[in-house]
């Protein structure tokens, strides 16, 4: 549902679909790896998972969508989320974007670690 609002509302290449949960898209110049949280990791298993995956070098940008069992709020998830990657990706603040899911497909914003609205 993301990548098909992404699509809808930006110019976007699919460029890698290999894993359909987790695609690679390309987006105004710039790669983005999607990510469709459903709030099963914790803290140590999220934590592992952005030290793994995204901070190796390059020009990416990584964009999680919250989505929470109905036990968890996708907004405490998301502040969760940028806790842990300002801790793992000291020199990389940038390089997680989120947003929550029900309230991207209301208004599509995405935001930084520090709470702002990010223009894709």
């Amino acid at each position: 549902m993301v990548l098909a609002f992404l699509h809808f509302h930006y110019d976007i290449k699919v460029l890698n679909f290999d894993h359909p949960q987790d695609p690679e898209i390309e987006m105004n110049g710039g790669l983005y790896f999607i990510e469709m949280d459903e709030g099963h990791q914790n803290t140590d298993q999220l934590r592992d998972k952005i030290k793994t995956y995204y901070y190796a070098a390059g020009c990416y940008r990584v964009l999680f969508s919250m989505s929470s069992r109905p036990d968890q709020q996708e907004e405490s998830r998301l502040e969760k989320l940028f806790k842990i990657s300002a801790e793992v990706l000291k020199g990389k603040k940038g390089r997680i974007l989120g947003c929550c899911y029900s309230q991207f497909l209301e208004d599509g914003k995405i935001w930084n670690h520090k709470s702002e609205e990010v223009s894709l």
